[in-house]
């Protein structure tokens, strides 16, 4: 199976009082790997790309999030497992650890979505995150 897909994320982050919401329309790619179903996209919209996420999602329902580009990090989403790991903005690296709330996802070649609530903390900020991942199959164009 290898699929292309319209990507649509939203995100949300709640640190105090600050509140910062991200959006970004996509388009991804969605394959089978010797893991599990894979979903790869690009981050960023038009000139302002970053890079590439992929979240491969695991038959015992954990989510992995890998990201390269202007951020790069690895990250397992296990619900009430913390995970840690490094956030590197280059040349910056830092120490962060997110104990997800939900890890949800039902995701395959007609689409479908991802959702991850977790506690995010990075250099002794401790965030509220919500991460929403809608994706269907890209037109056919004519």
């Amino acid at each position: 199976m290898a699929q292309q897909l319209k990507v649509k994320v939203q995100s949300t982050i709640i640190s105090g009082e600050d509140r910062e919401s991200y959006t970004l329309v996509s388009r991804g790619r969605l394959r089978d790997t010797h893991e599990g179903i894979s979903l790869t996209y690009e981050e960023g919209e038009g000139d302002s790309k970053s890079g590439y996420s992929t979240l491969t999602l695991l038959p015992g329902g954990e989510i992995k999030w890998h990201r390269v580009g202007a951020v790069k990090t690895d990250l397992t989403f296990a619900p009430g497992q913390r995970c840690e790991g490094k956030y590197q903005v280059p040349p910056f690296s830092f120490s962060i650890a997110v104990i997800p709330t939900q890890v949800e996802w039902s995701l395959g070649e007609r689409g479908g979505e991802v959702s991850l609530g977790y506690t995010r903390e990075l250099e002794g900020d401790i965030a509220r995150v919500t991460f929403r991942l809608w994706a269907e199959p890209e037109e056919e164009k004519q």
